[in-house]
């Protein structure tokens, strides 16, 4: 559970102070960095531009992507966290093992909803999942 109250601390954290300019310093940077090289091989350049379409941008967009990303702003950033990033109170967990030993441990982040592994859906996902059947929206 460590990790998942070291996930939610960041997380309230991150939407309570944003981030810190040598964060978005560094974050920019990286993104900067990651968008030519990804566009090395002609493969890579047709997917991009198929992206581009896909989502209804203009090449001016897509071309001025590094521009837009060196002109990020922290309001910016702040903005978008708001956004995408919910509130601790909105988030719902799914906890997988031993009901009985994990119980205790997880009640702290909620009420509890306990379904066996033998429940018709999760068997059904669970034998999927062995022969393959889940693959590609079926679900066996």
């Amino acid at each position: 559970m460590k990790a998942t109250d070291l996930a939610l601390e960041t997380l309230s954290q991150v939407r309570r102070e944003g981030i810190d300019s040598l964060t978005l310093a560094s974050a920019k940077t990286y993104i900067q960095g990651q968008f030519p090289p990804r566009l090395e091989t002609e493969d890579q350049i047709s997917g991009a531009f198929a992206d581009v379409a896909f989502h209804g941008l203009t090449r001016e967009e897509f071309e001025g992507y590094p521009s837009k990303v060196a002109a990020t702003r922290s309001e910016d950033v702040a903005r978008v966290i708001q956004r995408v990033y919910p509130p601790l109170g909105d988030l719902t967990f799914v906890f997988v093992g031993n009901a009985a030993k994990i119980r205790a441990a997880v009640k702290k982040y909620g009420p509890l909803k306990e379904v066996k592994i033998t429940e018709p859906l999760l068997s059904r996902l669970r034998s999927g999942a062995r022969d393959g059947r889940h693959r590609g929206g079926e679900r066996g």
